[in-house]
């Protein structure tokens, strides 16, 4: 049985380029599925873009760390910092946040992406902030309610893990416990998660199971690089996933191009 993988773009609707990079991807049947960043202004019209292309995934991007809440920061005033935004250093999301406000907020993100009428497939989070354990049975309670049915997690056994940006982030032990919460859940998740376009030649050469690659391609300009220190990278990624290299790869390995929402 070949082994099955999900190429995943997070951060559609972070910006009209990023999102048209992830559209043509989408297109070249590159990237299977993409999360949506629910609280950024301009995703009704960016969706668009995903409208008529057959069999792909589309997912909820959870966001702490960047734009702006769609609850509003008066109410949710531990997420956002003087200018009424999220705070764009995920540790303050992370360690400053009350639960309660993350669900009110989470909850908005949720039912924003579900207006959009696309379907959803599964959720993840912006800086992987619903892997730690404080806030990965908030995001599992949340997909069980709303009647999504996967919830993207990391194994200690994931070649980025140790990835210097990665572990930053996530500990082995934070993804042991995560992954334990959702597995316990009788969600779907997918049994390896790989983090960068390069990393997928790291899977082992015996893995049959379902993986994740997570990407971030786009198309960069002055817009997205006042918002994000990830600009010109998101082309260099496009440029890799629309190319041969990446196309051998999925070749030789065999993989089976899936989404979430058909595990």
């Amino acid at each position: 049985m070949s082994p099955r993988l999900i190429v995943n773009a997070d951060d559609f609707g972070l910006s009209p380029s990023v999102s048209s990079g992830i559209a043509l991807a989408m297109r070249q049947g590159r990237v299977t599925s993409t999360t949506l960043m629910a609280n950024r202004p301009g995703l009704t019209d960016q969706v668009k873009m995903l409208r008529d292309i057959d069999r792909i995934g589309v997912g909820i991007h959870l966001v702490l760390s960047s734009g702006q809440p769609v609850r509003g920061a008066a109410e949710v005033p531990s997420l956002v910092d003087e200018t009424g935004s999220f705070p764009r250093d995920y540790r303050r999301a992370l360690y400053h946040a009350r639960l309660a406000e993350v669900e009110a907020e989470w909850r908005a993100q949720i039912e924003k992406a579900l207006l959009l009428g696309l379907g959803i497939t599964h959720l993840d989070s912006h800086h992987h902030v619903h892997l730690h354990s404080m806030f990965t049975g908030l995001a599992v309670r949340l997909a069980q309610e709303y009647g999504i049915g996967a919830v993207r997690s990391a194994s200690p056994l994931d070649p980025e893990l140790p990835n210097h940006q990665f572990t930053a982030i996530i500990s082995s032990r934070e993804a042991g416990e995560s992954r334990h919460i959702i597995s316990q859940s009788g969600l779907k998740t997918v049994d390896r998660l790989m983090t960068g376009v390069m990393s997928l030649a790291s899977l082992p050469r015996d893995f049959d199971g379902v993986a994740e690659l997570c990407c971030h391609p786009g198309q960069s300009n002055a817009t997205l690089v006042a918002i994000s220190s990830l600009n010109v990278a998101r082309e260099e990624e496009l440029a890799y996933l629309l190319g041969d290299e990446f196309a051998d790869i999925l070749r030789e390995r065999n993989f089976t191009l899936t989404h979430y929402g058909e595990l």
